[in-house]
């Protein structure tokens, strides 16, 4: 699992794009943060292959970090 494969969502897009224009078929996974959630590349990605894209949560508060 690739967590940090939406850092850059142009690289992402030209992933996606290479996977659908040579009918690869994946089932494909990946970590990403809140910062990076971009609906159109979310569609993107669900077009070539990716069936689970996991948030990862931070925190800094003690309370929460426990």
């Amino acid at each position: 699992m690739d967590d940090t494969f939406t850092v850059d969502n142009n690289r992402v897009m030209q992933f996606c794009e290479a996977i659908q224009k040579n009918n690869i078929k994946l089932n494909m996974t990946c970590l990403t943060n809140v910062h990076n959630a971009n609906y159109k590349v979310f569609k993107e990605m669900k077009k070539a292959g990716f069936s689970i894209v996991a948030f990862g949560l931070e925190s800094v508060d003690p309370i929460v970090l426990k």
